[in-house]
């Protein structure tokens, strides 16, 4: 069955607003199966009122977004791709967090001039749409399958021209940290092992838990919390060694065998998914 275009009205969702210049904020296609994935840093897209505060220039803004983490939302059922960009509200974050700051610690000067308040508040009140989306299509797909498998793609830089020499990341990292591993602790090392079996540029990934702060954010807590016997949310972040973050270009290659390796890992998941109902 092919996916079909998530329409909000019907779960009695608000609709944010859109401004016909740009694309939706998000775009939800749900199709058939317990596996939804969700793209929530891909974006790019700022409001021409938040651009105008802006100091991050277009380029320094991709650097530090998921560019690309779309590409993996094939493997999924179900799947989510956030339009906007993080820095006009962080869906990954909690709504006091949502608008960042040049005091958030990230060391950005994000803004020429602080937004004015409702320039913010329609920042937010995107943030309280989304959940309130996520809210009715979770529980959807729960009410019909029983249970969820969430895969929270992001991505983390794989170096820094100011960096003294090479980073001791994983490949991939899996924020994992409030998921149950009472009930989904299999699942959880299937899926592990067969993401190791997976090569990208002649060699197999490194694949590690909870060693970089894009895994296991808000997104992740807010949907454990919402459904704690049901959800299984497991943050996926890739370091970019799949494109060139400071030229912008993709390396198809590590992108296809890093999707194919995801693919594998999501139908091992699968069949740990049918033990856990």
């Amino acid at each position: 069955m092919p996916h079909i275009d998530f329409d909000p009205s019907r779960l009695g969702c608000d609709t944010p607003e859109v401004n016909a210049l740009h694309p939706a904020p998000w775009e939800i296609r749900l199709g058939p199966g317990p596996v939804l994935a969700a793209a929530i840093h891909a974006g790019h897209d700022v409001r021409p009122e938040v651009a105008r505060w802006m100091a991050l220039t277009e380029e320094e803004r991709l650097r530090e977004e998921d560019p690309l983490t779309d590409f993996w939302l094939s493997v999924a059922d179900s799947s989510v791709r956030v339009n906007r960009s993080r820095f006009e509200v962080d869906l990954n974050v909690s709504s006091e967090q949502a608008v960042p700051t040049d005091a958030d610690g990230s060391g950005l000067h994000v803004w020429d001039e602080p937004p004015p308040r409702p320039v913010v508040q329609a920042s937010l009140r995107l943030h309280e749409s989304f959940y309130q989306i996520m809210g009715a299509v979770t529980d959807q797909l729960i009410a019909r399958w029983g249970y969820l498998l969430v895969l929270d793609l992001h991505s983390f830089s794989d170096h820094r021209p100011e960096a003294s020499g090479p980073a001791d990341d994983p490949d991939i990292d899996l924020g994992t940290t409030t998921l149950d591993r009472e009930r989904f602790g299999a699942l959880l090392r299937r899926f592990t092992e067969s993401l190791r079996c997976c090569s990208v540029q002649g060699r197999p990934v490194n694949v590690r838990e909870n060693q970089h702060p894009c895994g296991g954010g808000h997104f992740a807590e807010w949907l454990h919390r919402r459904h704690p016997r049901n959800a299984c949310v497991i943050s996926v972040g890739y370091k970019k060694i799949f494109m060139d973050e400071w030229a912008g270009t993709a390396d198809i290659a590590s992108l296809n065998a890093l999707r194919a390796g995801l693919a594998v890992a999501v139908n091992a998941a699968r069949e740990e998914l049918l033990l856990c109902r």
